[in-house]
């Protein structure tokens, strides 16, 4: 049953914004992975690990399972399916007893499909928001965001289908929100 506007107090409004700000969230969550497997076209996790390799090539194995959410078996195999498929190479780390994944040309492009794609939910979800509208917009999620990422751990889990073009680390919310000495260069692209 649906509460009249006109009897809302002003929690009830709070909860409303609550409800409805983690429905969107939901909703482009939802689009992102969809929309970001199909470019990526090896699971859901494929668009962090290329996204991620794409601006940070050769991160050791256990810092990019941690970024993109997997454990670091789970990773290896995808890595390995990836590698299968020409996206990714690996090259030898600095004790040359392990390698490190980065990226082929052909993983380079998947990226940008990926990119393209979460570019296009986004832009769809705000299509009906003005520029002054996404001005003030784009303050309130920096906000959002710098709340959010307390930790290097965080910061580059919350950036991890980032476009470090448009989002340099020393314009990131994530990197911001981060002491001194945990910022840029660790992962966040």
């Amino acid at each position: 049953m649906a509460i009249p506007d006109d009897d809302m107090t002003e929690d009830d409004e709070g909860s409303y914004t609550n409800n409805v700000l983690a429905a969107l969230a939901l909703a482009i969550s939802d689009r992102l992975s969809d929309n970001t497997a199909e470019a990526a076209k090896h699971g859901p996790s494929a668009p962090a690990i290329l996204t991620t390799l794409r601006f940070t090539p050769g991160l050791p194995i256990e810092r990019l399972a941690q970024t993109v959410g997997m454990t670091v078996p789970g990773a290896v195999q995808l890595l390995n399916r990836l590698e299968a498929d020409g996206l990714v190479e690996r090259i030898p780390g600095s004790d040359r007893r392990r390698r490190h994944p980065q990226l082929t040309a052909a993983g380079k492009r998947v990226a940008a499909k990926v990119l393209s794609a979460r570019a296009l939910v986004v832009e769809h979800a705000l299509a009906t928001i003005g520029a002054s509208d996404r001005a003030v917009l784009t303050g309130i999620v920096e906000r959002m965001l710098t709340q959010l990422s307390g930790t290097r751990d965080l910061a580059d889990r919350i950036c991890r289908l980032c476009d470090e073009r448009s989002c340099p680390d020393e314009r990131c919310p994530s990197e911001a929100a981060l002491p001194p000495e945990l910022r840029a260069g660790t992962l966040c692209p």
